[in-house]
């Protein structure tokens, strides 16, 4: 059994990459994928700056509001250093080939070439759309099912089930 997938490295195939990355780490999804992570705070600080106001305490307003300012900017931040480093993929706008089959997955593309064994892959995610496979708990490769040029979902997510390590 043999799949492949043509990966074009295109601005919407990295940023879904990182998005797919980003939700299987625990803390990064926790920061940049959870919307109550900021705005629950953001309420309570416009809470304890307009009691402060009203109780006419306006250093603590006056902190209370700088507090909520920082939290747009953290926020704004995290989303730029997210965009910085999807303009730092080196792959960006060339077409890597990665074929799968009993005896590991090979990837060509413009940087060159690689092999890299079943044992290697350490925690496959299937998707519906899709199989992410982890090399390391911050890396890994996104496999869409719509770039797959020979095969099928069902072949991939076959030969991972047999092959891939679980940990």
């Amino acid at each position: 059994m043999r799949t492949v997938h043509h990966l074009l490295y295109s601005d919407e195939y990295i940023a879904e990459a990182q998005s797919v990355v980003i939700a299987q780490n625990r803390a990064l999804r926790f920061i940049h994928q959870s919307w109550w992570v900021w705005w629950p705070p953001r309420i309570a600080l416009v809470g304890a700056t307009a009691i402060c106001w009203t109780a006419q305490l306006n250093r603590a307003a006056t902190l209370t509001a700088a507090c909520l300012l920082f939290t747009f900017w953290g926020e704004h931040f995290g989303r730029r250093s997210l965009a910085k480093a999807r303009n730092r993929v080196r792959e960006k706008g060339t077409t890597t080939t990665v074929s799968m089959d009993e005896n590991g997955i090979d990837t060509v593309g413009a940087r060159g070439s690689t092999h890299l064994k079943w044992e290697a892959v350490t925690l496959p995610v299937v998707k519906a759309d899709g199989v992410l496979l982890m090399v390391t708990s911050a890396s890994g490769l996104w496999l869409p099912d719509r770039t797959l040029a020979e095969g099928t979902p069902n072949d991939v997510r076959d030969l991972i089930a047999l092959k891939a390590k679980r940990a």
